[in-house]
């Protein structure tokens, strides 16, 4: 009887948590997206006037359940950034299955503002109110980087992914994947509304110090 009722005890606690992420998430991306529209269309701007082609990159990720989504990102890379990756010897050599390069020579020169100031994500705020996303959990993998992880890594795909996470304020691009997995799931097994709330809090710590972003 206990154990039936520790069952339903975490169960509502889980529901609860749930209820109350979700809530926050469409109350920060619509506060977040309001509040930095003018920032956002200055930056949409910035992009038009110093690379030809569109404002935004839609990129496949992978998101709850292994479902594929299309992550937004104020673009940052040549137009045929996509096409040319394989080609780079910076990918042929890279140890880990990462598909972010440092010092990439895809990245035009307002791009790499945007990526060490992490503001190419702002976008992503449209991801999290359409619910594909959350405020905080695991950064969404590309499928190439999922074929990397083993039958315990993929159980951070329980969650949504998040605009930042556990890693994130760990290390972030300069940890390897294997550990950035691992924090990962760390995140799974004792996410909270508490946790979510100190990840955001030294998430704008490590934006304004830029570490680990490229």
């Amino acid at each position: 009887m206990n154990s039936l009722a520790s069952y339903f005890e975490r169960i509502w606690t889980v529901n609860t948590y749930m209820v109350f992420k979700r809530f926050a998430d469409i109350l920060g991306s619509i506060l977040g997206l309001m509040l930095l529209s003018p920032l956002m269309l200055m930056i949409g701007l910035g992009i038009k006037l110093v690379s030809p082609g569109p404002v935004f990159f839609r990129q496949k990720r992978v998101g709850m359940d292994g479902e594929l989504i299309d992550v937004v990102k104020f673009r940052t890379m040549c137009v045929e950034a996509e096409d040319v990756l394989h080609k780079l010897p910076e990918f042929k050599n890279r140890t880990e299955p990462f598909v972010q390069i440092k010092n990439d020579p895809r990245v035009f020169s307002f791009g790499q503002i945007l990526r060490k100031t992490s503001l190419d994500e702002l976008p992503q705020l449209l991801n999290v109110l359409w619910g594909q996303m959350s405020l905080v959990g695991p950064r969404p993998l590309v499928p190439y980087e999922l074929e990397h992880c083993d039958c315990v890594q993929v159980k951070r795909l329980y969650v949504k992914p998040g605009l930042t996470g556990l890693a994130q304020i760990n290390g972030r691009n300069d940890i390897p994947f294997d550990d950035r997995m691992s924090i990962d799931l760390e995140y799974v097994k004792n996410r909270s509304l508490w946790l979510d709330a100190k990840i955001l809090f030294k998430t704008v710590v490590k934006v304004m110090r830029q570490d680990g972003a490229y």
